[in-house]
């Protein structure tokens, strides 16, 4: 056998070996990694942009109002009006809290505030500078059926250690006038209780809340006949 077949058949057999599955799989893992290493940078870092954080909403506190105004109060709805003065955003009724003689504190189960007849709001979000000083808020709530049957003696705006409530002489005052078309209203007993404010909690701004503080009074004191 000469040496140039012999040259020829060990290129055949060389090309052979290249052809093999496994050598295609090789030259595939060797291109895979190849295209993994430009997708990084030097540093080791995948060659993305930074995630961008999202943008957090900034808190601001409930505004409180510098005075709250008892209007007038209807037994048979159920319904009262207040003024709300001093706030230069609609007032958050969601702070509004009721008691009644029975020592319960419980919120309206309805509340809404419009804005005084014949003034015009900035739009949301507007400087609130533009707002004029000392809005007079029309603010309408109800007070839940469960609780009509006791006197209606407190009402106040609250927000944790801040309070600005509506003066007790007063609210007996509308109170009053409005059990005079009522002769079946509750009237307000002599040994009524005045519920105590719930103490914020420690490292928070907010109270307790108003309804804790009923101490399950729902189901023994519902008749006004029950002892006291």
């Amino acid at each position: 056998m000469s040496v140039q077949r012999l040259w020829v058949l060990l290129g055949v057999a060389l090309l052979l070996c290249a052809m093999s599955p496994e050598a295609a799989l090789a030259r595939s893992r060797k291109s895979a990694s190849v295209s993994r290493g430009h997708g990084k940078s030097s540093h080791g870092k995948s060659s993305r942009g930074p995630r961008r954080k999202k943008k957090q909403r900034s808190y601001r506190p409930p505004e409180m109002p510098s005075s709250i105004e008892f209007q007038s109060f209807d037994l048979v709805t159920g319904q009262g009006q207040l003024i709300v003065v001093g706030t230069k955003h609609v007032p958050e009724i969601r702070l509004l809290v009721l008691s009644d003689d029975r020592g319960r504190r419980f919120v309206p189960d309805m509340a809404d505030c419009q804005p005084p007849v014949g003034v015009e709001l900035p739009a949301e979000g507007s400087d609130p500078a533009l707002v004029p000083a000392n809005l007079r808020w029309r603010c309408t709530f109800s007070v839940p059926t469960l609780y009509r049957k006791a006197a209606l003696i407190g009402v106040a705006m609250e927000w944790g250690d801040k309070s600005v409530e509506v003066a007790s002489q007063k609210v007996a005052t509308v109170y009053a006038a409005a059990a005079k078309s009522v002769p079946s209203a509750p009237k307000p007993r002599e040994d009524g209780i005045q519920a105590p404010r719930p103490q914020p909690l420690p490292g928070t701004d907010e109270g307790g809340d108003p309804e804790d503080s009923e101490a399950h009074e729902d189901d023994g004191g519902e008749s006004d006949d029950s002892p006291h």
